[in-house]
């Protein structure tokens, strides 16, 4: 499966490709949600605590689909709501990835992801830059893990 991003697909390339990832995430993503949570409007909060919510019930029903388009929403949203079109435009690069993650390897939704979302939505809704930066980090931590492991 080629995630869409010019990247050799071949497995020797797995272990970089990874890399390449995490550290594209760990640039971006910590920024996208430090800028939400001071720019976010009330809408864009609720539609991330939306995903988040939706997250939930999919993966409770174990509905990968609903759960891969959910996990999009929410990161879309929070590109989005930093309000810094160089920072939004990597909403299909995200997608991309998670869409990768889903496809490549098992993949089955972690409560504790779902909970580091459903913090950064809760700390964009109460404007708190620093917890969002830092929950962003955790989840791509936890991605980074998990797609290193499989």
């Amino acid at each position: 499966y080629e995630i869409g991003l010019g990247i050799p697909a071949e497995p020797l390339f797995r272990s970089q490709r990874i890399t390449w990832i995490s550290e594209l995430r760990s640039a971006v993503e910590p920024l996208a949600a430090e800028l939400a949570a001071k720019r976010a409007t009330r809408d864009e909060a609720a539609t991330m605590s939306l995903a988040v919510t939706g997250m939930i019930a999919a993966a409770a029903d174990g509905d990968l689909d609903e759960y891969l388009h959910c996990d999009i929403g929410f990161h879309t949203a929070l590109l989005q709501a930093s309000h810094n079109p160089l920072v939004a435009s990597h909403v299909n690069i995200v997608a991309a990835v998670l869409k990768g993650r889903t496809h490549l390897m098992p993949f089955e939704p972690r409560q504790e992801a779902i909970g580091f979302h459903r913090n950064i939505a809760d700390a964009v809704a109460a404007h708190d830059p620093e917890a969002a930066a830092d929950a962003m980090r955790e989840i791509v931590a936890e991605a980074h893990q998990a797609m290193s492991s499989q």
